[in-house]
């Protein structure tokens, strides 16, 4: 679904009411732009995209600095080499990193963590 860029009004009846609607008719053409396929996914969330090249030998836990300044909620793969379960280790998360072991070794995986 497309946002519309154009108001659907009745003819101005003063200069202020003319005014107000350039000025709302600005702000929904750039609203437009960024809700009509321009958002980014990290322009919607508060979180962290981080990738971990070598995750060592399966099941040992990996540290994963995610920069975010708080505890983070969770986490999702996004990326990964190898077909492989991320799950969490036994280190309590931190507002500076997150603990996440993988059942298989070496694996390449990009995680956002929020």
């Amino acid at each position: 679904m497309q946002v519309r860029r154009r108001l659907k009004t009745s003819k101005p009846e003063s200069e202020f009411d003319k005014s107000l609607e350039d000025e709302l008719s600005s702000y929904l053409l750039e609203l437009s732009k960024l809700l009509n396929k321009g958002l980014d996914f990290t322009d919607n969330f508060n979180g962290s995209f981080v990738t971990i090249s070598d995750t060592g030998a399966a099941d040992s836990e990996n540290t994963l600095a995610h920069g975010l300044g708080r505890v983070p909620s969770g986490y999702i793969v996004t990326k990964i080499n190898k077909a492989s379960v991320a799950y969490l280790g036994s280190t309590s998360w931190t507002a500076t990193n997150i603990y996440l072991k993988f059942n298989v070794a070496n694996c390449t995986a990009t995680v956002f963590i929020f």
